[in-house]
């Protein structure tokens, strides 16, 4: 899973609108759009601020969903 597409999965888990995102982090709806399309490369700075619009850490856009899979299955 590339990075817009996990920014897009947990807006929609959290029931954000685009819109909402893009106006807290400053920017127009449509280059936000590109972002979690896949089709513009963003800053790690502009990443950050995605990050904490929909309330997750930066780490997060970047941590191995099998691993994290993998953990919850020896906790359980």
């Amino acid at each position: 899973m590339n990075i817009g597409d996990k920014i897009r999965q947990i807006r929609e888990a959290r029931g954000l609108k685009q819109k909402e995102v893009a106006l807290t982090i400053g920017m127009d709806q449509s280059q936000y759009s590109k972002i979690e399309k896949g089709k513009t490369d963003p800053s790690i700075s502009t990443l950050d601020k995605v990050a904490k619009a929909i309330g997750i850490g930066l780490f997060e856009l970047f941590a191995d969903d099998s691993f994290m899979d993998i953990n919850s299955m020896i906790s359980s």
